[in-house]
């Protein structure tokens, strides 16, 4: 999904909204959807285990692969009583909602896209809180946190480098050689961003993980 990017939208001149494509729809309607159902299941999942304290999450493996322990964590609450998998609800229905209109023709307003890259911006800066907090604090794994991360991820990359090649922060900023040779290797940042994560999670959890195999 994210290669058809390089071949659609993202090649296009600098203009009003080009990058704005069907590509990128598909990117906020798929990748949003996903990142809605893992936070509903987390939210039913954390209600489950409010209910009954013997409860075991079906996204519960392993002693590494545990979101039972994440989600009854004090950090699945960052603002007290109300827990971070509403949130993630609230913003992953948004996204979703903005990609199929996308889709269907609509050219978001200028408010609205400056709206969407401040909330996946606020979005990536809270999914690396959540990696801090799983493999630093907590030492466990939540299989559903993983894939909000995943799709977090490219959903704040490609905004941004959208947002960027249609000159939402200036003109200066579209026509710069840096922007344009990030839409020439637009994946690579994201794979790169993918390695990172996952070498951190590697290397931290090693013994678990050779103790599992």
């Amino acid at each position: 999904m994210t290669a058809q990017l390089q071949q659609d939208d993202l090649e296009r001149p600098v203009g009003p909204a080009p990058a704005f494509g069907r590509a990128l729809g598909w990117l906020l309607a798929v990748g949003g959807g996903i990142g809605l159902f893992a936070a509903l299941d987390l939210s039913y999942e954390r209600l489950q285990l409010a209910l009954d304290p013997d409860y075991v999450p079906t996204c519960s493996i392993n002693p590494l692969l545990d979101c039972g322990t994440v989600a009854s964590s004090d950090q699945a609450s960052l603002l007290g009583d109300f827990p971070n998998t509403l949130l993630g609800v609230a913003a992953f229905s948004v996204v979703t909602t903005l990609g199929v209109l996308v889709l269907l023709g609509v050219t978001l307003p200028r408010p609205v896209r400056w709206g969407l890259q401040g909330g996946v911006l606020l979005g990536a800066v809270f999914v690396h809180w959540l990696v801090d907090v799983s493999v630093f604090q907590l030492g466990v794994l939540c299989p559903y946190c993983m894939v909000v991360w995943s799709v977090t991820i490219p959903i704040a990359w490609y905004v941004t480098l959208a947002n960027a090649a249609d000159g939402l922060f200036g003109e200066r900023v579209a026509g710069s050689t840096a922007v344009r040779t990030l839409r020439l290797v637009h994946l690579a940042p994201v794979l790169l961003w993918y390695v990172a994560v996952a070498t951190l999670i590697g290397v931290v959890f090693a013994e678990q993980w050779a103790a599992m195999l």
